[in-house]
């Protein structure tokens, strides 16, 4: 990646095709690059020299046909012939194509309008329990930008209430057992911005999310003193011009905005005296925020799980069961065993495969969490085989899906690992901890306070 390349992943077609009447409607797709290569190739064999009209009449008729596929084409008949020119066998034109859709930013754009999101790095924090922080990379001065923060707007903080589900018993679809008692909040709360008389949520997407709390309002371990934090959290200044317009905006009018895919919210982190290499750095979340932690703290009773086991110790100790060993000996309820797997092909199989699964073995690492899937030991190596030193092979089943499964023998025991199983961590315990992170009532916008009444 070359300095000032902007930084692209691959979020799958199938994200896309779930927002059906969005933005994700205009976004090329993989057949639509290929179809325009297709197109590109047939303009270069029969016609090499394409005017301007000639090749504005082109895209019009391709627009007709496929707006999808007219935007990936060459906008003017000059670009046609400098991807064309670039067109080989050692050039990919679906990729070249794909390049001249992309704006390229040199380093004197990127110096004029970047903010640096490099001042900070992860670590574990200073405060007891309270996991990971942000701390400074080197000295930052009073008053610098330390991360600047695109908000993701969530206009009622009703969507991020939890509820117990069951199966309907006529429709077989999951309903609300109560529609009245939400059993708890997402953990994305914990993560958002906002205040006690609005419903509204804003929910930075920077390394801002790393910041931990500290407040001088209480003294003892975890606490600031009379330093106070070395932070504060404002509304964006000059780098975003759109904060400005939306903070004169209703709550309608924004959530009318956030519908069609709009966002215009910016934070950033200040810095509120030097902030020395190393040293952590730490917002004041707000007194009702402070105040609903230290009653939590008080009241919290931790519910009995009798069989917990964390997933780190069962890895440690690699105790890897057979389907006849759990029948008298099963993992703990929390757990889930996984397997590396890259043969998946979504498609419903009537009959089992059967694979060899010597080379299977992630480029990754397991902890990446990529292709694991759950599975289960149907055979585990013989004691002959490990005496001899012998590499320990497996014969496992692994569950793509209900209805694709694979057998796979001579399965390395690098690729089983252990992993959570699905809502048994500790974000799933009820009564945890929620509460988003105050805005300064001197900064919210006095038309956002829609619950006063509440």
């Amino acid at each position: 990646i070359e300095a000032g390349e902007e930084l692209f992943a691959d979020y799958g077609e199938e994200w896309l095709d779930s927002r059906e009447e969005t933005f994700a409607d205009y976004v090329p797709r993989q057949d639509d690059f290929r179809k325009a290569a297709t197109i590109v190739n047939k303009i270069t064999k029969h016609q090499q020299n394409l005017g301007d009209k000639q090749y504005s009449m082109l895209r019009d008729i391709v627009n007709a046909l496929s707006d999808r596929v007219a935007t990936v084409l060459p906008k003017t008949s000059q670009e046609f012939k400098d991807v064309n020119s670039r067109n080989s066998r050692k050039n990919d034109l679906t990729k070249l194509l794909a390049l001249n859709t992309v704006l390229e930013r040199n380093l004197t754009w990127v110096e004029e309008n970047g903010l640096c999101l490099d001042l900070i790095r992860p670590g574990i924090s200073t405060i007891p329990g309270a996991g990971r922080g942000a701390f400074s990379q080197g000295y930052i001065q009073e008053g610098t930008i330390i991360s600047p923060a695109p908000l993701l707007t969530i206009p009622n903080s009703d969507n991020m209430l939890m509820y117990e589900w069951e199966d309907d018993e006529e429709t077989g679809e999951k309903v609300k057992i109560d529609e009245d008692i939400p059993i708890g909040k997402q953990i994305a709360v914990n993560y958002c911005f906002g205040h006690l008389d609005s419903k509204l949520l804003l929910c930075p997407m920077t390394n801002m999310l790393l910041m931990n709390h500290c407040s001088n309002r209480i003294s003892g371990e975890g606490h600031c003193g009379n330093r106070g934090p070395n932070a504060k959290v404002q509304w964006a200044t000059n780098w975003d011009k759109d904060t400005p317009e939306w903070l004169k905006m209703s709550l309608d009018e924004i959530e009318k905005a956030t519908q069609v895919g709009s966002r215009g919210l910016s934070f950033e982190v200040v810095a509120t005296r030097d902030i020395a290499p190393g040293e952590e750095v730490l917002i004041d979340y707000g007194l009702n925020w402070e105040t609903a932690w230290q009653e939590h703290v008080e009241n919290w009773e931790a519910p009995e799980t009798p069989d917990y086991v964390p997933v780190r110790t069962m890895k440690e100790f690699g105790d890897l069961r057979s389907i006849d060993e759990l029948e008298t000996d099963p993992y703990p309820a929390n757990v889930q065993l996984v397997c590396y797997f890259d043969k998946c092909d979504e498609e419903d199989e009537e009959e089992e495969k059967v694979l060899d699964g010597k080379y299977m073995i992630s480029r990754v690492g397991l902890d990446a969490e990529e292709d694991l899937y759950y599975c289960e030991i149907i055979e585990k190596p013989s004691d002959v085989e490990i005496n001899k030193n012998e590499k320990e092979s497996f014969t496992v089943r692994v569950f793509c899906s209900e209805e694709e499964t694979y057998l796979v023998k001579s399965y390395p025991k690098e690729s089983i690992t252990f992993r959570m199983e699905k809502y048994a961590s500790d974000q799933h315990l009820p009564g945890v901890f929620r509460h988003f992170i105050e805005i300064d009532d001197e900064i919210f916008p006095e038309e956002w306070k829609n619950v006063k009444d509440a």
